[in-house]
C-alpha cells in the first residue's frame, strides 16, 4: 500500500507541510524524483515523456552548479527545474507546442542564478547603505 497519493489540487485543501518545488532541499529532491517518475509510469504517462523528465533531473542532478558548492548556483538549479517543468505542462497542451525539457538551457540558467545572486544581494543589503561611494563626500570646501 502506497504511503502517498496523488489526487487533484483542487479537490483538497492547502497544506502547511508542502514544500513548493523552488524551496525543496536537494536531498529532497534526489529522493523525490524517482518517486515521481514511477507514479508517471502508475499515472500512464507517455514513455517518451516518463524518459524526458527523468532524463531532465539527471542532468540537474549531474551539472556542474550542483557541485559548485555555492549555494545560489545550487539553488538555481532547483528554481530552474520549478519554473521550467511548469512551463512544459503548459507548452504540452497545445500541439506541436512542447519541447524537449531534458535539454538544459544555459542561457536561462545563468539568468536564474544572475537573479537568485541579486536577490540574496538586496535582501541583505543594509537599508539606506549606498552601492555606490559619493567621491565628493571627502571633499571639504573652505
Amino acid at each position: 500500500m502506497p504511503r502517498w497519493s496523488l489526487i487533484l489540487a483542487s479537490s483538497t485543501k492547502e497544506s502547511k507541510g508542502v514544500i513548493e518545488d523552488h524551496n525543496i532541499e536537494w536531498e529532497d529532491f534526489c529522493i523525490a524524483a524517482p518517486q515521481i517518475i514511477e507514479a508517471m509510469g502508475r499515472a500512464n504517462w507517455l514513455p517518451e515523456h516518463i524518459q524526458m523528465m527523468s532524463n531532465f533531473w539527471a542532468n540537474l542532478q549531474e551539472h556542474p552548479f550542483r557541485s559548485s558548492g555555492v549555494p545560489f548556483k545550487q539553488k538555481s538549479l532547483l528554481v530552474y527545474q520549478a519554473e521550467q517543468r511548469q512551463m512544459w505542462h503548459i507548452a504540452i497542451t497545445n500541439p506541436h507546442s512542447g519541447y524537449n525539457l531534458s535539454i538544459i538551457n544555459e542561457v536561462l540558467l545563468m539568468d536564474m542564478k544572475e537573479r537568485l545572486f541579486w536577490e540574496e544581494y538586496t535582501r541583505t543589503e543594509l537599508p539606506g547603505e549606498s552601492f555606490v561611494s559619493n567621491p565628493l563626500s571627502s571633499i571639504s570646501i573652505c
